[in-house]
């Protein structure tokens, strides 16, 4: 039985969203507070998966700083829209933030993320 970290727990409800197979994953998971074994070796193989496809999880502070971009940016509205839609970036939209906020010297902000791992 494997008890889920948060990064973990976030690629858990992306995933839930258009799976049905995730979603009684997230229901078992809300209600035991861990998964089973093969169901926890699933989740980690589709993580790895998607972030070699390039899809990112924000840090919290990283998502903080996106939503004050996107106040006064365009660009990063359609970001932080796409983000709240999906619950990731993809690579290219993970590019622009960076190159945003590099711009802004906020890039020690993404350091700790960069890598998405758990």
């Amino acid at each position: 039985m494997q008890e889920l970290r948060p990064k973990e727990k976030q690629w858990l409800r992306i995933f839930a969203e258009d799976n049905k197979i995730y979603a009684l994953m997230l229901e078992f998971y809300d209600e035991n507070n861990h998964l089973k074994d093969d169901d926890y070796s699933r989740l980690k193989s589709n993580i790895k998966d998607s972030q070699e496809r390039g899809w990112r999880l924000l840090s919290l502070e990283a998502t903080k700083i996106l939503g004050q971009f996107a106040r006064a940016n365009k660009k990063m509205l359609d970001l932080m829209e796409s983000y709240e839609k999906k619950g990731y970036l993809d690579d290219a939209e993970y590019e622009l933030f960076k190159w945003e906020i590099e711009e802004d010297g906020q890039y020690e902000y993404l350091l700790d993320d960069d890598d998405n791992d758990d």
